[in-house]
């Protein structure tokens, strides 16, 4: 079976969990963090966890996850002293908050490749344990290596310039906005190989995932959502200056007010207008609601081309129906909650998404899942693994 081809019996996800049920496990999370002094917070995330993957089920079968608060907390405890190093040693010396910058830039790649490692590691389905067989160096190189070569190259040809004495320091800040603009021109490129890497190296039991992800998809994807973004912006900026043009010439609003409300729309708000309250206030939930709707397509179109070239041993296959527009009213709707319950709702929105996520998430099995668990049961018996401490730094590439 090839990936994308959708074969075989098809096995839904479901979620089982209840925000009232979660509600319990959280509000007693933060208490507790709270009287330890952050100190529980490891084992926090730890029900937390265990409480989502024991509520997604397939094939009548939910999840485990086996990791231990312990496990976690060295992890929080180096990040937490890094973090203040950063933070309290800028005040005595700005160079101990420099070198703490580097080392935590340093430490990112390592700390994200050893929590997928770990997590993975501590999940389980059906007594079959999940794997990540990654390497680090690509880790290093995708998240710290490459963002950077268009800045290094910038600098390098900078410093040749001025040096040479062709071009004075002021005369060379086009270089550095070149170079960051290089940075947005080859991130799809990056984020695709590094979601391609992470495909190639997840595993359940000794079974691989397998798969190729297309350059021109992701470049694809990345501009549409540019380029949305900006269509929808000026759509709306054209409808907001047509009302704006409209009370203008009725007389409502004075003919200072497209000069006043964007060359500075907060202090134009606090001028005790009603209207330009209202305007500022529309002005922001504007960009929040089509920034929202840019991230959900931009997320639900990265999946699906995931889902739809990833494969588990050329017998499972995987598929997401996460649309754009579900996606966009689950994340509005959450956030509508923590506004209204004061952040109370927290539990519910993490509940919703769960369960519109395992809703929208399917695998197709060649002959049967049974068979294909079985089978890795059987050859998992001599699967030795190291195991550690965990950093909790997960990264998204899609999935």
């Amino acid at each position: 079976m090839l990936a994308g081809s959708k074969q075989g019996t098809r096995y839904p996800f479901s979620f089982s969990g209840r925000g009232g049920e979660y509600f319990k496990i959280w509000i007693v999370n933060i208490l507790l963090s709270i009287i330890t002094l952050y100190i529980y917070s490891a084992w926090a995330k730890v029900r937390t966890r265990r409480y989502f993957a024991g509520n997604t089920v397939l094939d009548n079968s939910s999840f485990d996850y086996h990791a231990t608060g312990k496990q976690i907390l060295l992890g929080r405890i180096i990040a937490v002293v890094l973090l203040i190093i950063v933070t309290v040693g800028g005040v005595i010396d700005p160079f101990v908050s420099i070198g703490g910058f580097v080392i935590l830039a340093l430490l990112l790649p390592w700390a994200v490749w050893r929590s997928i490692k770990f997590n993975m590691r501590m999940t389980s389905y059906r007594n079959v344990r999940f794997g990540f067989d990654g390497k680090l160096g690509p880790m290093y190189m995708y998240l710290l290596v490459m963002p950077l070569i268009p800045l290094l190259v910038a600098a390098v040809v900078a410093g040749g310039l001025y040096m040479s004495g062709i071009a004075a320091v002021t005369e060379l800040a086009g270089l550095g906005v070149v170079g960051v603009f290089a940075i947005y021109l080859i991130y799809p490129w990056i984020h695709k190989r590094l979601a391609n890497y992470m495909l190639r190296n997840y595993r359940y039991g000794t079974a691989k995932f397998s798969g190729e992800l297309s350059t021109g998809r992701f470049y694809a994807i990345y501009i549409k959502a540019f380029f949305l973004s900006l269509l929808v912006y000026f759509a709306v900026l054209l409808v907001g200056a047509g009302i704006a043009f409209l009370l203008s010439s009725l007389g409502i609003l004075g003919p200072d007010f497209f000069e006043s409300f964007f060359q500075n729309p907060e202090q134009f708000g606090q001028t005790g207008s009603i209207l330009g309250i209202l305007a500022v206030v529309f002005f922001y939930l504007v960009i929040f609601f089509i920034g929202t709707l840019i991230t959900s397509y931009f997320r639900s179109r990265l999946r699906e081309h995931l889902f739809d070239n990833g494969i588990l041993d050329q017998r499972v296959d995987p598929e997401s129906t996460v649309t754009a527009r579900g996606l966009w009213w689950i994340s509005i709707s959450n956030i509508l909650i923590l506004v209204f319950t004061l952040g109370f709702g927290y539990p519910w929105t993490k509940v919703r998404m769960a369960r519109y996520i395992a809703d929208n998430t399917v695998v197709h099995a060649e002959d049967s899942l049974d068979n294909f668990v079985s089978d890795e049961k059987d050859k998992v018996g001599a699967l030795a693994e190291e195991l550690g401490e965990a950093f909790d730094m997960d990264i998204d590439v899609g999935f």
